[in-house]
């Protein structure tokens, strides 16, 4: 446990001199907050079921810019550039457990991501008296659920892709579709019918949909839970086989 300990901290110390990754799951959503809730406000509207548009789309800000942005770019990204650079041979080759490390960037990106969100929570209260979510604790259990699944992907991507470059390309031009179309970014109620349709099949859709009904009280999105499950446990299943450290 010890060295799981001194490796996370390690880890954290570099992911925040990633200013790639630090800037996208930190300052981000942030900037994000700001400039929709400078245009929109977030006063009651009967389209959001009374609720204010920053009300709805902070939990989608939670799980599509911070635990979309660690899990389908950040997670991936790292794990290729060490492979690339001959650093998970390395660590291969010394008495320290394989899984050390990637429990270690397991844990750094669930943690960054959890101050990602509180920041986004306290900006949001502070600047747009944003709605607190109806069961704190709930919720938190909600975001770790996500953050397996979502991070089991992440996990997959770095097994199949090889260098950071691949990493690179690939994870982008996963994920900004799936940031766009999942609600994440904008509500779904907003959107046409037929994008509505079409992101009923993007996985980070159930991550949205999950953390916004324990926002809001409305319970566990069994539909989404499931999904997120099955995504969890294919992914694992395909990474230990797949997974390559050099």
């Amino acid at each position: 446990m010890s060295t799981l300990l001194k490796m996370t901290w390690v880890d954290s110390k570099l992911f925040l001199r990633n200013w790639m990754a630090s800037f996208f799951t930190l300052v981000f959503p942030l900037l994000m907050l700001f400039l929709f809730g400078a245009m929109y406000g977030n006063e009651p509207s009967a389209l959001f079921g009374g609720f204010g548009g920053m009300d709805v789309s902070v939990p989608g800000y939670i799980a599509a810019l911070i635990i979309g942005t660690s899990g389908f770019m950040s997670l991936p990204m790292e794990l290729a550039s060490r492979r690339e650079q001959g650093v998970l041979r390395r660590f291969r080759a010394s008495p320290v457990h394989p899984g050390i490390l990637l429990g270690s960037q397991l844990l750094v990106n669930v943690l960054t991501s959890a101050w990602g969100a509180v920041l986004l929570v306290i900006a949001g209260v502070l600047a747009f008296n944003l709605r607190l979510p109806e069961n704190p604790l709930m919720f938190a259990l909600g975001y770790l659920v996500s953050c397996v699944s979502v991070f089991s992907a992440g996990f997959l991507l770095a097994s199949l892709l090889r260098s950071a470059s691949a990493a690179r390309a690939v994870s982008m031009a996963i994920f900004y579709p799936m940031m766009f179309l999942s609600g994440g970014t904008l509500p779904r109620e907003i959107m046409p019918d037929y994008l509505q349709r079409i992101s009923d099949f993007i996985p980070l859709t159930y991550v949205v949909n999950l953390l916004k009904g324990l926002w809001f009280g409305h319970g566990w999105d069994l539909t989404a839970v499931a999904v997120l499950a099955v995504i969890c446990l294919v992914c694992v299943v395909v990474s230990v086989r797949l997974f390559r450290w050099e």
